[in-house]
C-alpha cells in the first residue's frame, strides 16, 4: 500500500520561501530536482555516494530517523526495501537514509515532512490492518502529496522520481500518487492546529529517545 496525489488547502508558511525552494540552483550549490520547464532528467547527475559524504544524513539525522521509525512502526515495514523495479541491480538505501536524502534534495519546510507523517497516520486509521512492504514507497508518496497540498509551486512527478534516487520509475510515481489519493479518499488537508500539535509530539518523542 502506498501513494498519493494533488490538492490544495493548508498554505506553506512563506510564498518567497516556496519560490526559493523550487528554483534550481547552480550545480556548485546543493543540487535540487529539475524544474517543471526542464524536460530531461539526464542532465542532473546523481549526487556522490553517501560513503563519500562526511554526513550521510545531510544534517537531517534526527528527523530522518524519527520519520523512519514512525513509518516502520505504523505499517510494520521491513528495515530494508525490496529490490528497485526501476534499477534492479542497484542496492537501495535504508529508510532513514532515503528520507534524509529526500529532505536534503527538496529543502521543503519541516511542516511538509510532518504533514506527510500525518497523512500516513490517517491512512493507518482508515485501514488499521494495513501493513507496508516498502516504507520507501509510503514515505515518498505521502511526502509528495503533502508538498502538493501545502506549497503553491511544487515539483513535477518527474522530479520526484529523482528525489526517490531512481528506486521508482515515473510511471510508478504516478501510480503511487493515484493509489494514495484513492486510499485517503482525497482527504489530504491537515488543519494547521492539528499539524502543530502532531509535530510537537513527534519532536518531543525524538528528544526523549535521545
Amino acid at each position: 500500500m502506498a501513494t498519493l496525489g494533488p490538492s490544495s488547502s493548508v498554505r506553506h508558511p512563506s510564498p518567497s520561501y516556496r519560490r526559493a525552494n523550487n528554483r534550481l540552483q547552480h550545480h556548485a550549490r546543493p543540487p535540487q530536482p529539475p524544474s517543471h520547464s526542464q524536460s530531461s532528467a539526464s542532465s542532473h547527475a546523481p549526487e556522490p555516494q553517501r560513503s563519500q559524504m562526511s554526513d550521510p544524513y545531510y544534517g537531517h539525522e534526527d528527523v530522518a530517523k524519527t520519520c523512519a521509525h514512525f513509518v516502520t512502526h505504523l505499517f510494520a515495514c521491513p528495515e530494508l526495501p525490496q529490490p528497485s523495479t526501476a534499477n534492479p541491480g542497484t542496492p537501495s538505501p535504508p529508510l532513514a537514509l532515503f528520507i534524509a536524502y529526500a529532505l536534503h534534495r527538496t529543502r521543503l519546510h519541516s511542516s511538509v515532512t510532518f504533514a506527510a507523517l500525518y497523512l500516513l497516520q490517517r491512512l493507518k486509521a482508515r485501514f488499521p490492518a494495513a501493513r507496508g512492504s516498502s516504507g520507501h514507497r509510503l514515505f515518498i508518496s505521502a511526502f509528495m502529496l503533502a508538498s502538493k497540498v501545502m506549497c503553491d509551486d511544487t515539483y513535477s512527478n518527474k522530479s520526484w522520481s529523482i528525489v526517490g534516487q531512481g528506486m521508482f520509475a515515473l510511471r510508478e510515481i504516478n501510480q503511487m500518487e493515484r493509489e494514495m489519493c484513492s486510499y485517503l479518499e482525497w482527504q489530504l488537508n491537515v488543519e494547521p492546529a492539528l499539524l502543530r500539535e502532531f509535530e510537537a509530539k513527534r519532536t518531543y518523542a525524538t528528544t526523549v529517545v535521545r
